[in-house]
C-alpha cells in the first residue's frame, strides 16, 4: 500500500510540474530559446532560470547554415529516416542529418558534419523522434504569437570568423520578426586571454536585435574539463551576460 501511495504521489508531482510548465509558457510574451551551437547554450539558459523549451539545437550540434537551411523549408525532411544516418564521434554513436550539411568554412570542426543530433537517436528511438516533433511544432505554435530571444554560442576554432557570421544572422531575424512580434539573436563567443586580469565581457549591439556578448576568457569552452566544457569556470562572467540580457529583454515583458 505504501508502495502505491508513494507512486501515486509521484505522478501526481509530475503531472502538477508539467501543468505549470504549461501555464508559465502560455503566459510568457517572450519565449527564450537555444539556437546552438552545441549543449551548452541551453545548459546556460537553463541553470539561470531562463529556458522556455527546448528546440532541435539545444542538445545536438549546428551551425548558423544549417539553422538558416531547417527554418527556410519550416524543418521539413528533417526527421525522414531517408535523411539520416548513424556516425560515431570517438565511440559515442549520433545521428546526423545526410541532407543539411552545406555550410561556409567558418564553423568548428565538430560542427560541419550535418545537423546533428547528439543525444536523441531520431532513427531508431519513437520517443526520441516524438520529442523531437514536438519540439519542432512548439517553435511553429508560437511563431507570430510571441517575441522570441535566441542565443547562439558561436564556438572560438581557426575557421572563425565572427564578419561572416554576423552576416548570417540578419537573415535569421525575420523568421520570426513577424505579424507584429519581435525577435531577437544573442551571439556569444570567446576571446582567449592570458592572465586572470584581462577576463571579463564585452557588449555589442551589433544592429537592432542583434547583440555579441564577447567573453576573454583563460580557457576554450569545450574540450574533456567539464568545467571548461559547460563554462562553469566563467560562471561569474556568464552571470554578467546573463545579468544584461535581463535588462535587455525584461522575462515578463
Amino acid at each position: 500500500m505504501k508502495t502505491a501511495i508513494k507512486h501515486w504521489r509521484m505522478r501526481l508531482g509530475t503531472w502538477k510540474a508539467r501543468q505549470q510548465a504549461k501555464w508559465k509558457l502560455h503566459r510568457a510574451k517572450t519565449l527564450w530559446l537555444s539556437l546552438g551551437e552545441n549543449c551548452l547554450t541551453d545548459s546556460i539558459l537553463q541553470r539561470h532560470g531562463l529556458k522556455s523549451f527546448s528546440t532541435p539545437f539545444s542538445h545536438g550540434r549546428s551551425n548558423m547554415d544549417y539553422v538558416l537551411a531547417l527554418e527556410s523549408v519550416h524543418y521539413n525532411g528533417l526527421l525522414d529516416p531517408q535523411n539520416l544516418r548513424h556516425d560515431f564521434i570517438e565511440e559515442k554513436r549520433v545521428v546526423r542529418s545526410t541532407t543539411i550539411v552545406k555550410h561556409d568554412p567558418i564553423y568548428h570542426e565538430l560542427h560541419v558534419n550535418g545537423h546533428e543530433f547528439t543525444h536523441h537517436d531520431v532513427l531508431e528511438s519513437d520517443a526520441e523522434r516524438n520529442s523531437m516533433i514536438r519540439k519542432i511544432q512548439r517553435l511553429e505554435e508560437y511563431r507570430g504569437k510571441k517575441n522570441f530571444v535566441f542565443f547562439y554560442h558561436y564556438r572560438i576554432s581557426l575557421d572563425f570568423h565572427l564578419d561572416a557570421l554576423i552576416e548570417k544572422a540578419k537573415r535569421f531575424i525575420p523568421f520570426y520578426a513577424i505579424q507584429g512580434k519581435s525577435c531577437d539573436l544573442v551571439i556569444f563567443t570567446q576571446n582567449i586571454v592570458a592572465s586572470k586580469e584581462d577576463r571579463g565581457v564585452k557588449y555589442t549591439l551589433l544592429q537592432p536585435h542583434i547583440h555579441l556578448f564577447e567573453c576573454a576568457t583563460l580557457n576554450p569552452w569545450g574540450g574533456g574539463n567539464d568545467d571548461d566544457f559547460w563554462a562553469k569556470n566563467d560562471e561569474d562572467l556568464v552571470k554578467i551576460m546573463m545579468d544584461r540580457c535581463r535588462e535587455l529583454f525584461p522575462v515578463n515583458s
